[in-house]
């Protein structure tokens, strides 16, 4: 999700590395360029002109939602330990 926001970022062609990885909250540029070598095996620059935004969320969506086997259903919370209590018999 992290890297999702970055290749948003991209977008605007006036925001440098530097200017995305602190906005992103790396500690440093260079901190950013580990991170997307150790995940993705790319440089900063690469991945920008690789994994513009809407390529970087098609590959986020079949990576993480859709090679999972289970459509997306409806989030429906459990009710137990909501201020519920069991009735005496």
């Amino acid at each position: 999700m992290r890297l999702l926001h970055a290749a948003f970022l991209f977008q605007n062609p006036g925001l440098s590395v530097s200017d995305v990885a602190y906005r992103m909250d790396y500690s440093s540029p260079q901190s950013f360029g580990r991170h997307l070598r150790a995940v993705l095996g790319v440089t900063a620059a690469s991945f920008r002109r690789r994994f513009p935004f809407d390529v970087a969320q098609a590959r986020y969506i079949d990576l993480l939602i859709t090679r999972t086997g289970r459509p997306c259903g409806r989030y429906t919370p459990s009710t137990r330990g909501r201020g519920t209590k069991a009735q005496a018999p």
